[in-house]
């Protein structure tokens, strides 16, 4: 019988501006859920620092729950921070980072053939997740929760007073100690029983839907709430659309929780649209949507 492979690690040299860095972003609670999965999930911190100093300069998903590993950029000698590298905590006090590594003048292959010296947080992380990889190529049994305190374990605070913790996180990693903490037994608690497979798990989509006002006069206060069949959890169910004049439109996010059991590839949801017209009427129209989402089952 063919063994089964499937993803271990995914390196997320990405990430976007928000406001909020909560963790309660559809992004950063599929991160989250990814490593509950069982996937280490290296997750670069950001190169806001120069843009947005001061603390939360994070790009989502760094601020996601769980065992993301977050990372940092170090100086080309390793002995700071690297000024653009992003800084915590997120919104509800979390420090982030959670780790450094090497972010500044690396390497990297370039488009079209050749390579590139590149500076950014983008090239810190793919150091983690090279790192994490000799580690579960070594020990393949060990989970997301543990490849990441062994990395945080190992690591080595920087000397200066001048990083904190949501500069620095834990410090630099070190492969070498990490592979050899690794390697030592566990301690009965950081245990974990392995299991054959995830039977139920749940899959959080984002929907992004546009309203347009294709009428004759201006939609005010336009509201909309979304609503799912048996078995889908909408989440952020009302969204506020604003004022649309004639021919304009404009763009929500939704999020709907899709569990495991749900048979069909689709689902078929209904937006209830609310709105004033420029005459003080107010309407409220249905309309019937059809979601696509990825294969949950083979």
């Amino acid at each position: 019988m063919q063994q089964e492979k499937r993803l271990r690690i995914a390196n997320c040299s990405w990430g976007s501006f928000s406001q909020t860095l909560d963790g309660n972003s559809v992004v950063s609670e599929t991160a989250e859920r990814a490593t509950k999965l069982g996937l280490v999930l290296v997750k670069s911190a950001g190169n806001e620092g120069i843009k947005r100093p001061g603390p939360g300069s994070l790009t989502i998903p760094a601020d996601a729950r769980g065992d993301v590993i977050v990372v940092g950029a170090s100086s080309r000698d390793s002995a700071s921070v690297t000024p653009f590298s992003s800084r915590g905590p997120t919104s509800d006090e979390r420090p982030k980072p959670d780790i450094l590594a090497p972010g500044e003048q690396i390497m990297s292959a370039k488009p079209g053939g050749g390579y590139v010296k590149q500076s950014g947080t983008s090239m810190a992380s793919p150091h983690i997740a090279g790192i994490a990889a000799l580690i579960l190529e070594r020990y393949p049994k060990l989970k997301p929760m543990q490849v990441k305190r062994i990395l945080m374990q190992s690591a080595k605070k920087l000397g200066s007073s001048e990083f904190d913790e949501n500069a620095q996180g834990v410090g630099l990693v070190d492969a070498v100690k990490a592979l050899q903490l690794a390697g030592q037994p566990m301690e009965e608690a950081e245990k974990i029983t392995p299991r054959q497979a995830v039977k139920n798990w749940t899959l959080l989509e984002q929907v992004n839907i546009t309203v347009r006002n294709t009428g004759d006069e201006t939609m005010q206060t336009v509201k909309a709430s979304l609503v799912g069949p048996d078995g889908i959890t909408v989440k952020s169910a009302e969204q506020n659309y604003g004022t649309l004049r004639v021919g304009a439109e404009a763009t929500r996010d939704f999020g709907i929780e899709v569990p495991s059991t749900f048979k069909s590839p689709q689902c078929k949801l209904t937006l209830n649209l609310n709105f004033t017209t420029g005459s003080g009427k107010k309407k409220t129209r249905p309309y019937k949507l059809t979601h696509q989402f990825p294969s949950l089952h083979k």
